[in-house]
């Protein structure tokens, strides 16, 4: 086997534990077949009598008793709860922006009735509208 081969290999191999795999599903167990498969390969292209696979092949093992240790199980209830919990972060974010929103209207109203004062005071006085000159 090349050397370009086992560059492909780990590439593949990388890609996959990454979540990021180009040709195989990123649901798929891992196995040696797998990454034959997403490097380009055949099937049983790892073979446990060449001494070049060894290290990759001890890599993969590894990995696959990493997630067979931790078995990934997505239970109706466990997708109620993430979505219960989705709703609730919804449901304060919409909260936050009622009171964000309300805040706004009453600072606007402040503004309006400042600028209507302001408007009054700054209207030019006629002489004879005051009738008791001081």
């Amino acid at each position: 086997m090349s050397v370009k081969g086992l560059v492909l290999l780990w590439a593949a191999l990388r890609r996959i534990l990454d979540g990021k795999p180009l040709i195989v599903s990123v649901n798929d167990l891992l196995s040696y077949d797998l990454v034959c498969l997403e490097a380009g390969f055949k099937r049983g292209y790892l073979k446990a009598n060449r001494k070049q696979h060894d290290e990759i092949r001890a890599r993969i093992a590894e990995e696959m008793a990493k997630q067979n240790a931790k078995p990934k199980k997505f239970t109706k209830t466990a997708a109620r709860e993430s979505n219960q919990k989705k709703i609730e972060e919804i449901k304060a974010w919409k909260a936050k922006y009622e009171l964000v929103l309300a805040r706004e209207v009453l600072l606007i109203d402040y503004i309006s009735r400042l600028e209507k004062k302001l408007e009054i005071r700054n209207k030019p006085r006629l002489a004879h509208s005051n009738p008791n000159p001081v």
